[in-house]
Parts: C-alpha cells; sequence; structure tokens
C-alpha cells in the first residue's frame, strides 16, 4: 500500500482542494491530509476564517481522505514522514521556489516530493475576494433603496 501525504489550510473547502485531493490520491492507495494549526496558517500566509476544529470536521467528510492529522507541521520533515510511514508526498506546483525550500525540503532531498497542477481560477483567496466585491456591491445597492 503507498501511502500519500498532503500539507493543506483547508480554509473554505471548495472544488480547487477536491480537485488537488483527487490529483494527489492518484499516485496511491491511502491520502493523509495535514491540517496546518490556525497559529501556523497565521504566521506565514493570513488567519483561517474558520478555525482548526471547523476545517477537520468539514474535510473529513470528503470520501478522497483516510487519515487526518489535524494541527500538522508546516514543514513537511524527514521525522514526520517517517514516523507516518509516508511513501509520497504531493504538493502543488504553484507554490514558488523559495515555499517548496521552506515546507518541502525534506522530501525534495529523500526525491518522495511530486508536484501536481492546481485547480485554476479557484482558490479560498480567490472566493474571498469574490465574496468581498460581492459584499461591497451589495452595499451600495442596499444605499439606493
Amino acid at each position: 500500500m503507498i501511502k500519500i501525504y498532503v500539507s493543506v489550510t483547508g480554509d473554505l473547502f471548495h472544488y480547487g482542494h477536491i480537485s488537488f485531493f483527487k490529483k494527489a490520491r492518484e499516485f496511491g492507495d491511502s491520502l493523509m491530509v495535514g491540517i496546518c494549526s490556525d497559529e501556523d496558517v497565521a504566521a506565514y500566509k493570513w488567519p483561517p476564517v474558520l478555525n482548526l476544529n471547523q476545517r477537520v470536521a468539514v474535510i473529513k467528510y470528503c470520501n478522497l481522505v483516510d487519515q487526518i492529522v489535524p494541527s500538522a507541521p508546516p514543514e513537511t520533515t524527514e521525522k514526520f514522514i517517517n514516523d507516518n510511514q509516508i511513501d509520497l508526498v504531493v504538493a502543488t506546483k504553484a507554490y514558488s521556489k523559495a515555499a517548496l525550500n521552506r515546507f518541502y525540503k525534506d522530501p525534495q532531498r529523500m526525491g518522495i516530493l511530486q508536484l501536481v497542477d492546481y485547480k485554476d481560477g479557484i482558490s479560498t483567496s480567490s472566493i474571498v475576494e469574490r465574496c468581498a466585491e460581492l459584499h461591497k456591491k451589495r452595499k451600495e445597492l442596499e444605499k439606493k433603496l
């Protein structure tokens, strides 16, 4: 059995996450999803909209996922890989070289990092931006009423 590992924020779970999980799952038999803590996400991105418990509660019902690691470390280390008997780590090609070197240095060195395309046009960031635009338009319409 080949165990695949992905690390995500998983905020505002959407089709882009599902597409990413499907692509990762194609490389093996079991998908382990690490979900980073609120504090870790806020340190390298911004505070998530949904807290860790809410993100875990949503992702655990995705039938592509076999195992969840709440508060997974942001950096996928060799120790974490060995402790969890991970065969392959999958990440998105959307990451910069600097981000890959920061978060996936050990899997790269070990030769077990596979990069996949991320679904174009949908991300948590784009959803937040669309919500902000729609909210602004709604407020403008309310002023006219």
